[in-house]
């Protein structure tokens, strides 16, 4: 056989193993693969192990720690420790919130490692190919080369077909744009949502919308995900989300901003240590309403309720004309557990163009000795008979700098408290290492921040300390 003949051999040759046999890519681009023009991706994201046992300090737990730190140390020499666990799930959700179906990926350093692991948990292990699989249940577990995928359905199937199906799947092309974007992000734990995805696989009323409608919603959810990201950071647990809308999608978000924060200066007087804060376009909500879920406005209308029936009166957008759409809630003064903790509150409700005499019919019925009140053209202002006694102004804490100023914020201050003297249950402890939460979203995204009484320590650290404590004392309270 000469050279000229010998090529087409040799290029073939190549490209089986390119093409077939195990997977060997980087993980990140076998989980971009999977996802690539999968119309079914509704979720999908990371969990950073690795970096959340460093952060935990897992290898200092008395006791614990060197049984952990051994076992860990085992699985290395099966997984790539040092790479993110990747989900995807698969829509549509059911009437419980389940994925239609959960894969989570792994990247594997050693597969017959791997293999031997799971046969000593006592599982069966099948082979076909180059796979290799388990299954129990709505659980399979599949090996090819250095890619492990764990499957989960709510359902009978054939884990031998539907994992094949899979890694053939992480062969192919890898998804581009937005899609590769996201998943690229680190963080402890990411979640991305697939807004278009959702919605086109959902099963719920929208599927009951006019064909003009459903057109609509698809070219407004088009492109468009949110991002979350959970973090254990020093000193705070630190949850994010983030916006990718369509400029479509952008233009019908409600959510306002007054950097001014006018909605304070109608929460009265006193010392805040709770306060929630909205400041929403009512307009923009009732429109949506109107457009994509009219049932909901039509049956509270139709209710025989006396609200209902009152805001039926106010004619065209009614719920626009009855709300403002700026309101907040402070909860004021120093709870005294000895005295029996009864939170006084000061409230502010903005009031729509035609809305105050329905405000003053509700207020001058419901409001008795309950709560004092004032009511204008455009806010009831009001509170606890109590509230803010003998203070002349509203004392917002340092954690509430923007409260008000964001389409919806708040806070919980929980600095100076003796948390432990409210007596809660033992799996609430790490409540003690709170000084304070807070929240605020615009249209762009969002945060929560869960901010301990320790800066300089990661927080996750300072919640498994607190535990061991806890246990030792108990331990070490016991009668033999």
């Amino acid at each position: 056989m000469s050279f000229k003949q010998i090529i087409p051999f040799i290029a073939a040759f190549f490209l089986l193993i390119a093409c077939g046999g195990k997977n060997d890519r980087p993980i990140k681009e076998s989980v971009s693969a999977f996802m690539h023009e999968n119309p079914n991706v509704v979720a999908f994201g990371s969990i950073d192990y690795n970096a959340i046992l460093t952060k935990a300090e897992y290898k200092k737990i008395p006791k614990l720690g060197k049984i952990l730190e051994s076992e860990f140390a085992r699985l290395g020499n099966s997984l790539n420790t040092e790479t993110p666990i990747y989900v995807v799930m698969e829509g549509p959700f059911d009437a419980n919130g389940n994925p239609a179906t959960t894969y989570a990926f792994l990247e594997v350093t050693n597969q017959d490692s791997l293999v031997e692991r799971i046969g000593a948990a006592g599982l069966f292990v099948e082979e076909a190919g180059d796979l290799k699989f388990t299954s129990n249940e709505d659980v399979a577990i599949g090996t090819n080369g250095n890619l492990a995928v764990v499957v989960i359905q709510e359902k009978e199937y054939d884990a031998k077909s539907v994992l094949a199906e899979v890694f053939q799947q992480v062969t192919g092309d890898v998804s581009e744009g937005k899609t590769n974007e996201l998943l690229n992000k680190s963080g402890d734990f990411v979640f991305n949502a697939h807004i278009e995805n959702l919605y086109a696989t959902s099963n719920t009323s929208l599927e009951k919308l006019d064909e003009a409608k459903k057109q609509s919603i698809q070219k407004m959810t088009k492109g468009s995900f949110v991002q979350t990201t959970i973090n254990f950071e020093q000193g705070q647990l630190a949850v994010r989300t983030t916006n990718f809308f369509s400029p479509e999608l952008k233009k019908r978000m409600f959510l306002k901003k007054d950097p001014s924060a006018k909605v304070i200066s109608n929460l009265g007087t006193g010392k805040v240590r709770v306060g929630v804060a909205a400041n929403v376009d009512m307009l923009k909500i009732e429109k949506l309403m109107d457009e994509f879920a009219p049932e909901v406005k039509r049956n509270f209308l139709n209710s025989s309720t006396e609200a209902a029936l009152a805001v039926m009166m106010l004619g065209d957008n009614p719920l626009a004309n009855l709300l403002s759409g700026v309101g907040g809630l402070a909860v004021v003064g120093e709870p005294n557990v000895m005295m029996g903790f009864v939170p006084d509150v000061n409230f502010n409700v903005g009031i729509g163009k035609k809305g105050r005499p329905l405000f003053e019919l509700w207020a001058s019925e419901k409001g008795g000795d309950r709560f004092k009140y004032t009511i204008s053209d455009t806010d009831l202002k009001g509170g606890s008979p109590n509230a803010g006694a003998g203070s002349t102004s509203l004392i917002i804490p340092a954690c509430g700098a923007d409260f008000g100023k964001y389409g919806i914020t708040g806070f919980v201050d929980l600095e100076g408290l003796n948390i432990e003297s409210f007596g809660l249950p033992r799996a609430y402890k790490a409540a003690n290492l709170v000084k304070n939460i807070t929240f605020k979203m615009d249209n762009d995204g969002g945060e929560f921040i869960v901010r301990s009484t320790n800066p300089a320590q990661n927080i996750l650290k300072q919640v498994i300390d607190l535990y061991v404590k806890d246990i030792e004392k108990s331990i070490s309270n016991l009668v033999i």
